[in-house]
């Protein structure tokens, strides 16, 4: 009978740690597809690729270089992190990135303004990760 209940516990604790696991993986997303549809992504933990670029005032993810470049503020994600001036420094600033978060966008009224000006048509907030592309 102790067994029986020790292995029921045991089964129970394994189903547990599967579904954590399964629910902390983000959905991997191009920001073109959120950009084409944000509402769809509202919410969602996400793990979107892009270009980083972080200057004061100017933390994002952009679709392109190009569009960074050409400030095609439309084709980017505000990034909802503190800045400090030591980031500017990070080798991942200026390079292919990926990041994950939760995408908000301007249909929730506490978001509804993306970076100074409100320039962004989206953000991410909620970081848990900026990395290299490798």
């Amino acid at each position: 009978m102790q067994l029986a209940r020790l292995l029921l516990l045991v089964c129970a604790c394994l189903g547990m740690m599967g579904a954590m696991s399964a629910a902390a993986v983000a959905e991997n997303v191009s920001l073109d597809a959120i950009l084409a549809d944000p509402t769809a992504y509202e919410g969602r933990e996400l793990r979107i690729h892009g270009f980083l670029q972080i200057e004061y005032e100017g933390q994002s993810l952009w679709a392109t270089e190009d569009d960074f470049h050409a400030q095609r503020y439309g084709r980017a994600a505000w990034l909802g992190i503190r800045f400090h001036p030591e980031i500017l420094d990070d080798h991942r600033n200026g390079r292919r990135a990926y990041v994950t978060g939760i995408l908000r966008y301007a249909s929730d009224p506490r978001y509804s303004s993306h970076g100074p000006h409100e320039m962004w048509p989206v953000e991410i907030t909620d970081i848990s990760t900026i990395a290299a592309d490798p």
